[in-house]
């Protein structure tokens, strides 16, 4: 099959909508979504569903419930090892997990030569997600790109709806991967408080939709859900060519100008101690190519 993937998507704020029907269920917030991406690289057939993710196998359970559910709905005759690559660890931030449910799902109904649309495919990732509390916004987020998304209607693809803002800055995400955050431990313990931080700042990017704008808001939102401290944050915007910074669960993103972002990333790096990837702003969505 040909190689499929999807942007990574670092949310930088958000809110949370729970209805009875996970399809309806959701978050209204923005986010940007990165390269280089996740991607399937082949699936070997199998008397069993298994997912290798950077040649590792992984249990995911929202994986697991995509494929339960995409086979009760196709009626799958076909199991296999779906091999799958990312650039990022699971449990951080960068949305792998719904990255993995929906390139796991497309997979499988390839695999079995199913016809289907991406929205189909996705929402079936989305119910997996809400169900298992793995993620709220990403899938939808990463079927229809970015560079920059504002969710303005919470849902599954086709229900939700998303507005993509162009980013004209030239500038690189710089990540450092501080720590991992379960999202459903992160939602029993933080969602009234991120309902209540949350719920005005999309219609505050509506109002001024740019990069910077985002930024700020999310720079925001972090520091009032805890996720960024304040020196950290001060420290890191007197370094010349950051454009901005967030935190979302257990990655600080660092906005650079290109033409400073290797020297940032030093600074950032012997500031925290941790070591930083580089990524690149994607516009593109969930395809093949």
């Amino acid at each position: 099959m040909k190689i499929l993937s999807t942007p990574l998507h670092i949310t930088g704020f958000w809110r949370c909508h729970i209805t009875e029907d996970p399809i309806t269920s959701g978050s209204t917030g923005a986010g940007l979504l990165l390269k280089p991406r996740a991607q399937v690289h082949g699936i070997i057939e199998s008397r069993k569903w298994e997912l290798l993710v950077n040649r590792v196998p992984v249990n995911m359970p929202p994986v697991n419930k995509a494929l339960k559910i995409a086979e009760e709905k196709f009626q799958l005759e076909r199991r296999g090892k779906i091999f799958l690559k990312t650039p990022a660890p699971i449990g951080a931030g960068y949305a792998i997990s719904a990255a993995s449910t929906i390139l796991a799902v497309i997979s499988a109904l390839v695999f079995n030569n199913v016809k289907f649309t991406i929205e189909g495919a996705a929402r079936i990732a989305h119910i997996a997600e809400v169900e298992e509390r793995s993620g709220l916004g990403d899938v939808i987020s990463m079927v229809y790109g970015g560079p920059l998304e504002i969710r303005v209607r919470p849902g599954a693809p086709g229900i939700g709806y998303v507005e993509r803002i162009p980013v004209f800055d030239d500038v690189l995400a710089l990540c450092f991967d501080m720590g991992k955050y379960d999202t459903r431990r992160m939602l029993e313990e933080l969602e009234s408080r991120i309902n209540i931080v949350g719920k005005p700042l999309p219609f505050m990017l509506v109002e001024n939709p740019s990069l910077r704008r985002f930024l700020e808001l999310s720079e925001k939102f972090s520091l009032e859900l805890g996720f960024l401290e304040e020196g950290l944050a001060r420290q890191i915007k007197k370094i010349k060519g950051v454009v901005g910074l967030y935190v979302k669960k257990g990655v600080l993103v660092v906005i650079a100008d290109r033409s400073y972002s290797r020297s940032v990333k030093t600074e950032v790096e012997e500031i925290t101690g941790i070591k930083g990837r580089i990524f690149e702003l994607d516009c593109d969505g969930v395809k093949w190519g």
